[in-house]
C-alpha cells in the first residue's frame, strides 16, 4: 500500500467543531535481495500535510498545506513472503518541509523494527521507529519521537483486502 492518510483530531468534538490536521503519505517499499536469504527494505515516506496555523491569542487562524519532512525507513531481515517476517535497522527524517508548521526543522535518526505475520487470509504486524534530532535549525526544539504502526488486514476474494493500520505517535 503506497498511500496512507492520517487524520488527527486536535481539539473539540464533532458537535462543537473539531480542529484537524491531515497528512497523506506516499510510501513505496523498495525491497533489495541481499545474498540468498536476506532482504534490505528501504521505504521513503513523502508527506503532504495540511495543518492548522495557531495564533497564540485567538487559536486557529488558518490552515497551511505543503510538503512535510521526508522520512527514510530502512531494515534488514530474512527474505520471506509468508509466515513470520521481521527486520531491524535505522530510520531517518530530513528537514524538507515547505513551511515551518509542517515539519520539525531538524535532521533526525534512530532505530527501526518491523514484525509481521503474513498468512493466507491475514496480515498482522507492527512497524516501530524512533527519532532523535542531531542537527538542524538551532531555533527549533530538539525532538525525541516514537511512531508505532500496527497493521491488521484480511484478504477477500478478487485480490482485495480490507483492514487498518493506525499510527500511535509519542512525542
Amino acid at each position: 500500500m503506497p498511500y496512507k492518510e492520517n487524520l488527527s483530531l486536535l481539539k473539540g468534538d464533532v458537535l462543537d467543531g473539531t480542529e484537524v490536521a491531515d497528512t497523506v503519505f506516499f510510501q513505496p517499499a523498495l525491497p533489495v535481495p541481499v545474498g540468498r536469504d536476506k532482504v534490505f527494505i528501504a521505504r521513503p515516506v513523502f508527506p503532504l500535510v495540511t495543518s492548522p496555523v495557531i495564533d497564540g491569542q485567538d487559536g486557529v487562524s488558518s490552515h497551511t498545506t505543503g510538503f512535510g519532512d521526508i522520512q527514510l525507513f530502512t531494515v534488514l531481515g530474512p527474505n520471506r513472503t509468508d509466515g513470520v517476517v521481521w527486520g531491524a535497522g535505522a530510520t531517518f527524517k530530513f528537514p524538507t518541509a515547505t513551511d515551518d508548521v509542517l515539519g520539525a526543522g531538524k535532521y533526525q535518526a534512530g532505530p527501526a523494527f518491523l514484525f509481521f505475520y503474513l498468512g493466507k487470509k491475514w496480515t498482522l504486524g507492527t512497524l516501530t521507529q524512533h527519532w532523535w534530532s542531531y542537527a538542524g535549525d538551532d531555533d527549533r526544539a530538539d525532538t525525541s519521537q516514537t511512531d508505532i504502526q500496527y497493521v491488521m488486514r484480511r484478504r477477500i476474494p478478487g485480490a482485495w483486502s480490507i483492514g487498518m493500520g493506525p499510527t500511535i505517535s509519542i512525542d
